[in-house]
Parts: C-alpha cells; sequence; structure tokens
C-alpha cells in the first residue's frame, strides 16, 4: 500500500513535468509553436531594425522649410531612395518666382520708346535763316518750314509777352513739329534779315505759280502729318502743315486739322488778313482774323 502511494506520487511528478515541458506554448519544449496570428503584437517588428530604411545619404529630404506635406518618420514607414523620388529644394519649396537673371526681360535698349509728337517731323529753329530749309517757287523764294523763333522781349496782348509767340499747347515739342504761333504784330517784325512776312501780293503770286488758288491746297500741302488722310502731294517742296491756332488767353485749338499764316496785309485797326489750308480742301482761302490770334509764320526773300 505504502510502495503503491510512493509509486503514484512519482509518476504524478514526472508526468506533470513532462506535460509542461512538451506544452506547444513552452518556448523551451520541442513542439513549440510560434503565435501566427497577425492580430498579434508579437508578430510586427517593433524594433527599427525590423524596417528597412535607407540611410540619411540614401534619401534627399526637404529641409524644415518645407514643413507643409510633412513626411513620415523612418520608424513607420520604409521611404524610397533618392533615385525614385525627386524631392524640391528648401529654396523652391514655396512657389518661388525665377530669379532676375533667368526670366527674360528686355533691357530699355531692345524696346523701341513711343514716337513723340515731334516724330512726324523736326523743323529748323532759331531766328537765322541759316536753320532752316527754303524753297524757290516761280520767282519767290520762300522758307518750307514754319517760323520756330522764340521772341523775348515785346509787349503783347495783356502785356504778357508770352502771348507774343508760343508752341502750341505750350508744348516744345509741337515748336518742332510745326513751328511757334504768333500774333501779327510780332509776325511783322520776327522774319530774318533780308526776309519779310508775305503781303498778299506775296501770296497771290505764289497761287499763280503754283495753278491757282483752287487747288494749291492739294499741291503745297506736306504729304504727311495732316488728320483724316488730308495730306497733299506737296509738289513744289512748299511742305504746308496745320500748326493749328492759339487765342490770346492761352487756348488753342484745330492742331493736325488747320494750317493758318499771316499776312502783313491789314483790315483795319484791329484785323489783318491770313491765308489758311484745311485737312478737307484742296483750296487755300484769304480771310481776316483778329491781330491778338495766334498764327503760322512763313517768311517770304525780299
Amino acid at each position: 500500500m505504502v510502495l503503491r502511494l510512493i509509486f503514484c506520487l512519482f509518476f504524478l511528478f514526472f508526468g506533470c513535468a513532462d506535460t509542461e515541458r512538451d506544452s506547444p506554448n513552452d518556448p523551451s519544449s520541442p513542439n513549440y509553436v510560434a503565435d501566427v496570428n497577425p492580430s498579434s503584437s508579437s508578430s510586427l517588428a517593433s524594433s527599427s531594425s525590423s524596417a528597412a530604411v535607407p540611410s540619411s545619404s540614401s534619401v534627399s529630404l526637404p529641409s524644415s522649410s518645407s514643413s507643409v506635406g510633412q513626411l513620415p518618420s523612418s520608424s513607420s514607414a520604409a521611404v524610397p531612395s533618392s533615385s525614385s523620388v525627386s524631392l524640391p529644394s528648401s529654396s523652391s519649396s514655396v512657389g518661388q518666382l525665377p530669379s532676375s537673371s533667368s526670366a527674360a526681360v528686355p533691357s530699355s535698349s531692345s524696346v523701341a520708346p513711343p514716337p513723340s509728337s515731334s516724330s512726324l517731323f523736326v523743323g529748323g529753329s532759331g531766328c537765322d535763316i541759316e536753320g532752316y530749309r527754303t524753297v524757290k517757287i516761280g520767282e519767290q523764294t520762300w522758307m518750307a518750314e514754319n517760323l520756330n523763333c522764340e521772341v523775348s522781349g515785346s509787349v503783347c496782348y495783356g502785356n504778357n509777352p508770352a502771348n507774343c509767340s508760343v508752341c502750341y499747347g505750350n508744348n516744345p515739342a509741337n515748336c518742332d513739329a510745326y513751328g511757334r504761333l504768333y500774333n501779327w504784330a510780332t509776325a511783322m517784325i520776327v522774319c530774318p534779315s533780308g526776309w519779310h512776312l508775305p503781303n498778299d501780293a506775296d501770296w497771290d503770286e505764289l497761287m499763280t505759280a503754283v495753278g491757282g488758288s483752287l487747288n494749291a491746297g492739294a499741291k503745297l500741302k506736306a504729304t504727311s502729318g495732316w488728320n483724316s488722310n488730308g495730306n497733299g502731294l506737296d509738289d513744289y517742296g512748299f511742305f504746308a502743315l496745320p500748326g493749328g491756332y492759339g487765342s490770346s488767353d492761352g487756348f488753342f485749338f484745330s492742331v493736325g486739322d488747320y494750317g493758318y499764316w499771316w499776312s502783313s496785309a491789314e483790315d483795319g485797326s484791329f484785323n489783318a488778313y491770313r491765308w489758311r489750308m484745311y485737312y478737307d480742301y484742296s483750296s487755300v482761302y484769304r480771310t481776316y482774323d483778329d491781330k491778338s490770334i495766334l498764327f503760322s509764320v512763313r517768311c517770304v526773300q525780299d
């Protein structure tokens, strides 16, 4: 009885030990089977060595300035090598515009500036005849440009010397193109030595030399500079331009449309004659106007 009891206790002791040792859950047991349940935390490689992370030399990561769209850390994802992804540098990561050296910006020398109002024609200037072109028509020699002699020291309408002669619109570029505008009193004394302001007889002789006043405008007007296709043929080189006119109180009218030139002939104490050409007429007309009005001047040789 006692032996049987001892034998049973011996069997129970060693039988339990073997059962525990052979358990598939015991890692030391030959029958151990690893847990392959995907939900188990032991199946994932938790250490940084279990993920294939390239070294810092194999990946070009943006600097901290490109924090928008930040890449995941190396411990949680495999980052592609620098050869497969081209990441922007920090200087160009925020839609940066190209530098001034990379944009084709034309230099000031390569851009044609807009033409000035004087691009039509730059005429002579000064009070000496050597500064102007002249032309012989018939037996007369005329200036082939409007006079551009700036007069000072005269007393004019309103005792304002500026009203003696002015540029249209007080713009010097208009003097370059059309000459100056003069009141009658100044026009009488402004022509260069050896030249004079034409009288009506001088104008009549010019009209006769070009075939009469009816078509004189078409023959004497310049081939450019008149508005609305009002240019002439300039058959004789007279080069008549539409300088418009001005008033003694500073208003200006009709540049590009009408040309007016003083005659020395008077009509009473307050008026004098002037000869005119219009953009829309082929004729040349003579009318009179107040002596204070500002018109162009052509001088004829004595």
